[in-house]
């Protein structure tokens, strides 16, 4: 039962984070290409170093597991064959097989550091999105907003326009359903 509902947490913030990261990207402009995995892996290992204070051996260690994670990560992103929770199953195991390498190249106390940082970045992450949860519109405007950003990007038809709302609608639907079941689920175990 309760794997149950971590997996159903899991499936919920994934969830939130795609409507959150669709509704944030369709407000901005494009930001330039993303990085490579190669540019992300350098980013956290001199995050690292820096702030776990690592010696030379431990920075070119985390470095070689950083970018090897770094690429297996984008390469469960780009898996054309594989569905959402799927990529998300495989990112989460990819992410507990980097911590037990991490563990074996960072002291005890460096790790903890480490862990308390990914701890921290993790409730920044869920404390956005459950800000941007509780100030989200009703689903019928969310799916009116989301079409009619369609219809501008994409000339849609006005019979294009109105099944792009439906299909907006009842997904926008079911995250405002999910949302409230997982609300009634925290209110159960307070």
């Amino acid at each position: 039962m309760k794997q149950h509902r971590n997996r159903l947490l899991s499936a919920v913030a994934v969830l939130l984070w795609l409507l959150a990261a669709t509704a944030s990207f369709a407000q901005q402009p494009p930001r330039g290409p993303q990085q490579t995995p190669e540019q992300r892996a350098q980013h956290m290992t001199e995050k690292m170093v820096n702030g776990l204070g690592l010696n030379d051996k431990q920075a070119q260690a985390v470095e070689e597991i950083n970018l090897r994670y770094a690429q297996k990560i984008d390469e469960a992103r780009r898996n054309p064959n594989a569905s959402r929770t799927q990529k998300f199953d495989r990112i989460e195991e990819l992410f507990r097989q980097k911590d037990n390498e991490l563990k074996g190249v960072l002291t005890k106390e460096q790790f903890d550091r480490f862990k308390v940082k990914q701890d921290e970045k993790l409730n920044n992450m869920r404390n956005k999105m459950h800000q941007r949860a509780q100030n989200a519109p009703p689903p019928d405007q969310r799916a009116h907003n989301q079409s009619e950003r369609m219809q501008q990007r994409l000339n849609l038809t006005p019979e294009q326009q109105q099944k792009a709302e439906q299909i907006n609608l009842k997904y926008a639907k079911q995250a405002e359903e999910l949302r409230n079941r997982q609300k009634d689920a925290n209110r159960q175990d307070a």
